[in-house]
């Protein structure tokens, strides 16, 4: 048997080809041996050089080598550093617990600043890029650029919320870093954005290290999402789109976004109740169990008259679009997709996967309609 050790570089472990059983399956097969040790390096520790690390490695390698293997152990990487991540927070949140914010660097030289739960630590839970700017004065500040999308998902969240026609308020439960409310603000500048977020700190985060500003046209609510909408169809509030972005702190239901009680029937009856008949209801869900995944869709279209879905390649998210009523699934997308790509277009921004039409329907997994 053939046998190497691959160092995951600091700052890319929640990469696709390291960051789950699918990518590190094809690692394996990139680096053509039967067994591969993948190794991270962790928070907390001061790695100088590659050389240093396979030092410190090499027998805890060996201890995992096949019995007969006779050849020298092979240690693989990404370039022939170990990367650099910059720590700029680390706090304890009675809510979400142990969490930090960290620069790393990215292929191409570029920096990313990354918000962590670490009861979670390999899951991204906020990204946006960094960059640095020159002042008048001629001294270098580091900004937070609030105009590009890091997360693939957010942008086919996005993209469901500009299929709308001119929707004018926009409900999103979960706020994390902020940056989907950040971008959103950006390409619907007319849209009232109402944010709820259960967890103080989070807000603190986003308007700290991610640049993000409330103001008249982004709200936000320290509640939680669960109480708001209740609240909302209490008080008769209509959303032309509502949006589901929240993360499950108990890993061991095998959801991970959003928490199972904000997908019981109750809810999304109460989330329907809060929707404009025009517009549509946005769910982020992170799961590996299909079985649930199916599930869940029943429970969706026993709500809503249509739903349909972008399962995306390199993630485990599927985007979840459910309408209020009968509607044409891959016709609205197509032309939310092209609505948004004129957008990113007039306003010179960055592109995006779910504008590329070839893309888009690569993607496109189910489209569900319920007889009414």
């Amino acid at each position: 048997q053939s046998y190497a050790a691959f160092i995951v570089p600091q700052g890319r472990e929640t990469e696709w080809a390291f960051g789950c059983p699918e990518g590190r399956q094809y690692l394996v097969n990139e680096a053509n041996v039967d067994r591969l040790a993948v190794i991270t390096l962790n928070r907390g520790h001061v790695f100088t050089s590659m050389d240093e690390v396979k030092d410190e490695l090499s027998s805890i390698v060996s201890d995992f080598a096949p019995v007969n293997l006779k050849s020298k152990i092979a240690f693989l990487s990404m370039g022939g550093d170990v990367g650099v991540r910059k720590e700029i927070c680390h706090g304890d949140s009675p809510i979400s617990g142990e969490y930090v914010v960290e620069e790393v660097q990215v292929d191409g030289g570029g920096t990313m600043r990354r918000l962590y739960f670490l009861s979670a630590k390999n899951i991204i839970q906020s990204e946006a890029k960094v960059r640095v700017v020159k002042t008048r004065r001629g001294h270098e500040r580091v900004i937070v650029d609030t105009t590009s999308l890091c997360c693939t998902h957010h942008s086919f969240m996005v993209m469901g919320v500009i299929a709308v026609q001119k929707p004018s308020q926009v409900l999103v439960i979960g706020l994390g870093g902020g940056s989907l409310c950040s971008y959103l603000r950006k390409v619907l500048p007319k849209t009232v954005l109402t944010a709820v977020e259960l967890d103080p700190e989070m807000k603190e985060v986003a308007t700290k290290y991610f640049g993000l500003i409330e103001d008249k046209q982004l709200l936000i609510y320290i509640q939680d999402g669960l109480e708001f909408i209740r609240d909302a169809s209490k008080e008769g509030n209509q959303y032309d789109a509502i949006m589901f972005d929240v993360d499950n702190k108990d890993i061991i239901t095998g959801l991970s976004c959003p928490p199972p009680s904000f997908l019981e029937p109750e809810i999304l009856k109460l989330v329907n109740s809060i929707l404009n008949p025009n517009g549509v209801f946005i769910l982020n869900l992170v799961t590996r169990d299909l079985k649930l995944s199916l599930d869940i869709r029943k429970r969706l279209l026993d709500v809503f008259s249509t739903i349909g879905s972008f399962k995306l390649d390199d993630d485990l998210n599927e985007i979840i679009y459910c309408f209020p009523n009968k509607t044409d699934f891959s016709t609205v997308m197509m032309e939310g997709s092209s609505k948004f790509k004129d957008i990113v277009k007039q306003k010179k921004l960055e592109s995006v996967d779910c504008i590329e039409v070839t893309k888009l329907m690569g993607l496109l997994r189910v489209d569900v309609e319920k007889d009414v």
